[in-house]
C-alpha cells in the first residue's frame, strides 16, 4: 500500500500542523495533523500509541477538511 501511495504522489514534503501528547507512567498517545504535499496534498490525523516504551498501535485517518 505504501509503495503505491509514494509512487502515485512522487516527491513529497511533509508538514506537521499540530502535535499533542497524553502520557502516564505506563504509556503515551501522540496525535499529529500531518500534510503530505506531492502531486496532491493529503491531510491526515496520525495517532501513535505507546505502552511500556513500545509502539502498540498506529492509526492514519485521512482528514481533508482540516484547515492548516
Amino acid at each position: 500500500m505504501w509503495s503505491k501511495f509514494f509512487t502515485a504522489q512522487g516527491a513529497q514534503k511533509v508538514s506537521v500542523a499540530a502535535l499533542s501528547e497524553a502520557a502516564n507512567p505506563k504509556g503515551a498517545t501522540l496525535t499529529a495533523d500531518v500534510a503530505f504535499a506531492g502531486k496532491s496534498t493529503v491531510k491526515v490525523r496520525y495517532v501513535l500509541v505507546y505502552r511500556d516504551g513500545k509502539l502498540v498501535d498506529e492509526i492514519w485517518q485521512v482528514n481533508p477538511a482540516v484547515a492548516y
